[in-house]
């Protein structure tokens, strides 16, 4: 019998470590890069073609994937950033695509055109079909007074009736202060997501300009060449004063990912242009909490929730990622406060939502597996989720009982959180003894 002839170059690294030129374990389900950067793991397809008339023998299976796509592809609903030091100093916005001789270029995320539809459920198998998000449809409702949040820069100056001092111990503001670096250093790096933004969110048809355009400029703010600190900075600026130009415009996904962006974008200049942007920043700080308080109108939790059944995905996405970047928003703030020597508050005015969500429901990467640990969650928790204020103080007065019930629900809600959860326990526990 014949030998079979195989492909004499096999690729050896799933795409995403491919393109990043990065080692990759080959993990049949997800490799382990992958499963750390929270992003869809796709292997090529691997050919093995016979000679003609070779019908005795099959040829091996593909592995699993699809051919990877080009770096441009990946990257073409950006193809009008600056492609160089040389176009951001110049403030050329062309729409040249990105090309192999420029000099110096920026290294932008990479964005997957879609959830990967091989990866595996729960039950260990892959879907039968593609999956696919759609936010167009999300429909979400404001249990709060969304007004106050935009008002509460003026809460040091102008106090508001029943404020409440928020008090920080010197290490944990350098907790918190050391946990919103990493935000900043984790988007610039390009490694992983900061934990309010849903990896979906990134995705495909799902992705919405403001947050995916910022993902990637951000990526020269890592080790920008020397001289070009000013172009960069400027590039910012520009970005986030365009986010408050056209918010007013934008639909609930696109506000979303708008405040998000602009969060990033705050959290860059605190932490990597601190001393370049003060100025600017105390006008930024004023203009996040207008965008945070117009998201929030848009809606904060899901019709769902509030009647204790299970929403869909993309509702849940959206109004999970709208917390989260509200609490960090809040974080930031606190810590802008206390570094510039004034008092923070308590955010009372977020007195019912619900506290940052288990892992097992913010790591889910497909419908199927999410559906099935929401009903996990729903069953855990049988009359009520978890809310944000259950980590302040109890009332004045409040009995043994109560006191025994409330330390009941902070530690099922802790036996599930991510570290981001863990985070927001560590700073209210300080703050607040629970």
């Amino acid at each position: 019998m014949r030998k079979l002839r195989y492909s004499a170059s096999r690729q050896k690294s799933c795409q995403q470590c491919s393109i990043a030129k990065a080692k990759c374990d080959r993990n049949r389900e997800r490799c382990s890069r992958c499963v750390e950067r929270n992003v869809p793991c796709v292997y090529p397809a691997v050919s093995s073609p016979l000679r003609r008339n070779d019908s005795t023998t099959s040829p091996a299976p593909p592995a699993p994937g699809s051919s990877p796509a080009t770096p441009n592809q990946l990257f073409a609903h950006n193809a009008t950033l600056p492609t160089s030091i040389d176009e951001v100093a110049l403030g050329n916005n062309s729409d040249r695509p990105m090309s192999d001789d420029t000099s110096v270029t920026f290294s932008p995320p990479i964005f997957a055109e879609h959830i990967s539809p091989k990866a595996p459920t729960s039950s260990g198998h892959p879907p039968e079909r593609p999956e696919t998000v759609d936010f167009s449809l999300v429909r979400l409702i404001c249990p709060i007074d969304a007004e106050q949040i935009s008002n509460r820069w003026l809460n040091t100056y102008v106090p508001a009736p029943g404020q409440r001092v928020k008090v920080y111990p010197t290490g944990t503001t350098v907790f918190l202060r050391s946990i919103l670096h990493s935000y900043a250093s984790m988007s610039a790096s390009g490694r992983n997501y900061p934990p309010f933004v849903h990896s979906v969110q990134t995705a495909g048809t799902a992705a919405k300009a403001p947050l995916s355009t910022c993902l990637s400029l951000v990526r020269a703010c890592e080790r920008p060449l020397p001289g070009s600190e000013d172009a960069v900075l400027d590039l910012l600026k520009g970005q986030m004063s365009a986010i408050v130009d056209g918010y007013s415009t934008y639909d609930q996904p696109t506000l979303t990912a708008a405040f998000q962006a602009y969060l990033i974008y705050c959290l860059m200049l605190y932490f990597i242009f601190e001393t370049e942007s003060k100025s600017f920043l105390r006008q930024a700080i004023v203009n996040i909490q207008m965008l945070a308080s117009s998201s929030a109108k848009q809606g904060l939790m899901c019709v769902a929730e509030m009647q204790h059944s299970r929403p869909s995905w993309e509702e849940w996405i959206i109004a999970e990622s709208k917390r989260r970047s509200l609490y960090t928003m809040y974080l930031l703030d606190s810590l802008l406060l206390i570094e510039d020597g004034l008092t923070p508050f308590l955010g009372i005015e977020l007195q019912g939502l619900l506290a940052p969500a288990r892992r097992s429901l913010w790591d889910a990467q497909d419908r199927h597996t999410w559906e099935r640990a929401y009903n996990r969650h729903l069953a855990d928790w049988p009359d009520a989720h978890f809310r944000i204020d259950e980590l302040w103080n109890l009332a004045p007065g409040a009995d043994v009982a109560t006191r025994d019930e409330r330390i009941r629900r902070i530690r099922l809600w802790l036996e599930d959180v991510d570290n981001y959860g863990t985070m927001m326990y560590s700073i209210t526990s300080a703050a607040h003894g629970i």
